[in-house]
């Protein structure tokens, strides 16, 4: 595949060089990491994708019932995703703490 190169005031900006720079930035910010979730019920590691920008962090319903309770909302948060027309809508809600290298998150 070639790149077309674009001209740009003061040298040449690269298309290859520019898409290669977003993948890198985008795969720094989330990563697949082993994460020990701690709850009140026990402690377990899980490989999950870390994004140290979220505002909300998800764990499914059957990784969570050994950790922690969950408590149901009063009213569901609706969350859009990567995609236009997908959206995340959250029923429920739980406290964990969680570490990676004994370094809590």
């Amino acid at each position: 595949m070639r790149f077309k190169t674009l001209k740009k005031t003061g040298g040449q900006f690269s298309i290859e060089r520019y898409v290669h720079t977003l993948l890198i930035v985008t795969l720094s910010m989330i990563i697949r990491i082993p994460i020990r979730f701690e709850g009140s019920k026990g402690d377990k590691t899980l490989y999950a994708l870390f994004d140290r920008g979220a505002t909300y962090s998800c764990i499914t319903e059957e990784n969570v019932e050994d950790l922690e309770d969950i408590i149901k909302l009063h009213t569901p948060l609706r969350l859009a995703t990567a995609s236009d027309a997908t959206y995340m809508e959250i029923k429920y809600r739980t406290t964990l703490d969680f570490y990676h290298d004994d370094v809590r998150l």
